[in-house]
């Protein structure tokens, strides 16, 4: 009877039980959730209204059993490579005891889940994962979030078995690394091809997967530091020169490119 009672006892049973229209009334609010909201671009500094209304920054809503109305914050694509940083001051209701009629209830919620803010980085336009991907914010105190935008190319995966239809036809099933060959595995076949992708945009060679060809003066490794850097894809990228002139700090990995990401928040 105890473990009936907590599972009917639950917001996700509640808001299967409501139309769409009843749950969007009984969540957050944007006008009153989004105190204010301050972003920087460039040299300058921009301070929102409440409810963050501002021609360089779209802001949605969507429902999820948990926690009802979540909100979707966006910049223009015109401006979203010169944004620096989103601050947001969010109100998320009244205190605990501030009456009885407010408070918590559903009991089998008091044990799973935490007061505070769920918020999402994601890339634009995809589906938030916000109970698997999430992190939950303290309220009453600033909590901030830094990340660095990088845009994955996923790249048409090789059949299994992982060979080429030439390679399958002289049954060939050898790999190599580092001049030695070593038996098939798919692994290391995908880790292979992951590497002739390197070798072919970036004239270099990841030191993590396997060496498909040794390297040398003309694709090397690609942390290896020469003057010859510079004169590979995206150098500018790679590397910053010190006071001397030569490569001094690695600064990311080729291939390197930026794009944008959505931030999804829900009280």
């Amino acid at each position: 009877a105890l473990v009936a009672t907590l599972f009917m006892d639950s917001s996700r049973l509640y808001y299967q039980n409501l139309s769409p229209d009843e749950a969007a009334k009984l969540g957050h609010e944007r006008n009153k959730s989004i105190v204010d909201c301050i972003f920087k671009y460039n040299s300058q500094q921009v301070q929102g209204t409440k409810g963050c209304y501002d021609s360089m920054i779209k802001v949605t809503s969507f429902s999820h059993p948990n926690y009802f109305n979540c909100l979707t914050l966006e910049f223009d694509t015109e401006r979203l490579t010169e944004v620096h940083s989103l601050t947001l001051i969010m109100w998320l209701g009244p205190r605990e005891n501030y009456d009885i009629r407010h408070r918590q209830g559903f009991l089998y919620d008091i044990f799973e889940q935490a007061y505070g803010l769920r918020v999402s980085i994601h890339e634009p336009y995809s589906h938030p994962r916000i109970l698997e991907q999430g992190i939950q914010t303290e309220p009453g105190k600033m909590n901030e979030i830094n990340y660095q935008p990088v845009r994955f190319i996923r790249a048409n995966t090789p059949k299994n078995p992982c060979v080429s239809a030439e390679d399958e036809r002289q049954s060939f099933r050898k790999f190599v690394d580092f001049g030695k060959l070593y038996a098939y595995d798919q692994e290391l076949c995908l880790n292979s091809r992951v590497q002739e992708a390197f070798l072919s945009s970036c004239r270099c060679l990841y030191v993590e997967m396997p060496s498909v060809t040794p390297p040398n003066k003309t694709h090397p490794y690609c942390a290896h530091l020469d003057e010859k850097i510079y004169e590979r894809p995206n150098a500018p990228a790679l590397w910053t020169r010190g006071e001397s002139g030569r490569p001094s700090r690695p600064a990311s990995a080729c291939p390197d490119v930026s794009s944008s990401a959505t931030r999804r928040s829900c009280p």
